[in-house]
């Protein structure tokens, strides 16, 4: 049954599944240890493509970073379990809205941005 709250919007609090406790375990347990950072690549080749084909078809331009943007929000509106929070350790708030949020760098008065350093936990 659906929810709503003036402070988020609609949403539902399905029961977390069981099956998914050994998993958010094994994870808790990784989180004090060392982590491997990874890097995806991914070819866009495409998607460039086709927001350039449209900016010779309309004049408009596309925002590369405003368009990956909303693939993802896209995708978790049809999935909406993978931006679901745990509540507790048996509940799942899934939100009817989608909220994305995307850090962007860039220079102030001349200055590099800063460099990305570990910081432990």
């Amino acid at each position: 049954m659906a929810k709503e709250d003036d402070l988020v919007g609609t949403y539902t609090d399905p029961p977390f599944p069981p099956g998914l406790e050994v998993g958010i375990d094994t994870v808790r347990i990784g989180m004090a240890r060392h982590h491997i950072p990874v890097l995806a690549e991914v070819d866009v080749t495409v998607a460039r493509a086709a927001i350039a084909t449209r900016k010779a078809e309309t004049g408009e331009g596309l925002s590369f970073t405003g368009w990956a943007t909303r693939c993802l929000a896209r995708v978790a509106s049809e999935h909406k379990r993978v931006h679901a929070l745990r509540l507790g350790r048996h509940e799942l708030v899934v939100f009817d809205d989608v909220d994305v949020n995307i850090v962007v760098q860039r220079r102030l008065e001349g200055t590099e941005p800063p460099e990305y350093q570990h910081c432990p936990r």
